[in-house]
């Protein structure tokens, strides 16, 4: 029953996350600097995204949904062709240890990837300044690293637990 409960979790987040991604602007919005609060009915999510300066390509989306009333579930999504053979995974800084994400599915244009973050993991993330997500963008390629702001988290967190209700 937990695993389900769980998959149900990662699902919705997955949903929330593609939905973000292809919509115009979410109605029920907020932005706190790099991170907003996004509103779907009674789900919230606070999301970031990546973007190749170049050509406004995404590199990589992060999103954080709450899991119980500590953690957060994280979800990573990156461009199509990203090698699954690969782990995705991300740093706090040079040196830190990587923490690794679980590849979950690829639709046509994004493969997601997900881990659970206990309180102490989310912490870290609201303390910080930045993260670095890395992948493998195809199979014989080197890895990628983007890096991704934590700018507005902790207030964008607060919202989102105020959203939740929790």
């Amino acid at each position: 029953m937990r695993a389900a409960g769980r998959l149900c979790k990662l699902l919705r987040a997955a949903g929330l996350l593609a939905l973000a991604a292809w919509m115009p602007g979410p109605a029920a919005a907020q932005e706190f600097r790099d991170w907003t609060l996004e509103r779907d009915g009674g789900t919230c999510i606070v999301s970031t995204r990546v973007l190749l300066r170049s050509t406004g390509t995404l590199l990589a989306a992060v999103s954080l949904s709450a899991r119980g009333t500590e953690g957060a579930l994280m979800a990573v999504e990156v461009p199509v062709g990203a090698s699954l053979r690969d782990r995705v995974g991300y740093v706090h800084g040079p040196g830190a240890p990587e923490r690794a994400l679980e590849w979950q599915f690829c639709n046509p244009e994004t493969c997601l990837a997900v881990a659970d973050l206990d309180a102490a993991e989310l912490r870290a993330l609201k303390r910080g300044n930045q993260i670095t997500v890395g992948f493998r963008p195809l199979p014989s390629s080197q890895v990628l690293a983007a890096p991704v702001s934590l700018m507005g988290l902790t207030r964008a967190w607060d919202a989102l637990r105020a959203c939740d209700g929790g």
